[in-house]
């Protein structure tokens, strides 16, 4: 039977990002908003593991933590704390809390750290038999086609996803994180595809798709407009108000000459998004 794990977080695009990736490893992964949604699951469901973040609406991380804790039965389930903050993770360890999961984080890390916790001591699908020695081949590499893509925006992990992906597919990507540069990398690289996280920070998108719909050969090149935000622990981002501002933002890029919103960034999804213009 697969081991059950209950996600619990508001933030919809970490969500499928960690919902996703489990599933793929063959557990039972289900997802709550906040800590409130997230009790009422553990009474069905009766997981073997939980994932929680910290800041949520209606009941965050602690007061969920301390929740299970008053009930002999959920006690015993170990819970792992998304965070980004050593502060919190000092609090949690007094608490007792199982493990902590340090935002941002990649699948090995993920799956090492729910390995470690559940009752089984590994993933839910068994490991296939291991085949017989062979010599090893060196991996080909994608043909190149000559074709140039440019990933700008503030989320690296999602922007080396997105170069992964095209790199396979045979473009030579250059992912850009200072966006003051993208005018001159643009100019100079000339790619057949260009792509832009909404909204940045130090500079408008609007602005970005301005100048390069200017530069010259650049008039007529796809350029994609994508949105993923994570909302920081602690602080004050109001998941409505991210939404807003990244209308806002694709309606202005749109009227500047942007082609296309492909939406929130998914892994999954992401060459689907683009195919037709690949």
């Amino acid at each position: 039977m697969s081991n059950k794990i209950l996600v619990v977080e508001d933030e919809p695009d970490l969500v499928l990002v960690i919902v996703e990736r489990l599933k793929t490893a063959g557990y039972d992964v289900a997802s709550a908003t906040n800590g409130r949604e997230a009790l009422e699951q553990i009474k069905r469901r009766k997981p073997d593991l939980i994932i929680t973040d910290v800041i949520m609406p209606e009941l965050d991380g602690f007061g969920l933590f301390k929740e299970l804790q008053k009930n002999s039965a959920t006690a015993k389930i170990p819970v792992i704390v998304l965070t980004a903050r050593g502060k919190m993770s000092d609090t949690f360890a007094a608490m007792g809390v199982a493990d902590f999961l340090a935002k941002p984080f990649d699948d090995k890390v993920l799956l090492a750290t729910v390995i470690k916790h559940l009752p089984s001591g590994k993933p839910a699908v068994a490991a296939p038999p291991a085949p017989a020695p062979v010599a090893e081949t060196p991996k080909a590499k994608p043909p190149a086609t000559g074709k140039k893509a440019v990933i700008a925006g503030i989320d690296e992990p999602v922007m080396k996803s997105m170069a992964k992906q095209l790199t396979d597919k045979g473009y030579d990507v250059e992912v850009i994180a200072d966006c003051l540069q993208v005018f001159t990398k643009v100019g100079t690289i000339l790619p057949q595809i260009l792509l832009i996280e909404i909204p940045l920070e130090d500079i408008a998108a609007q602005d970005v798709v301005k100048v390069v719909r200017g530069l010259p050969k650049c008039a007529k090149i796809p350029i994609l407009l994508y949105s993923f935000y994570r909302t920081t622990e602690g602080g004050t981002d109001d998941p409505r108000q991210k939404a807003l501002s990244v209308d806002a933002a694709k309606e202005e890029c749109l009227e500047a000459g942007a082609t296309e919103y492909l939406g929130s960034y998914t892994e999954k999804d992401f060459l689907k998004m683009i195919t037709k213009f690949l």
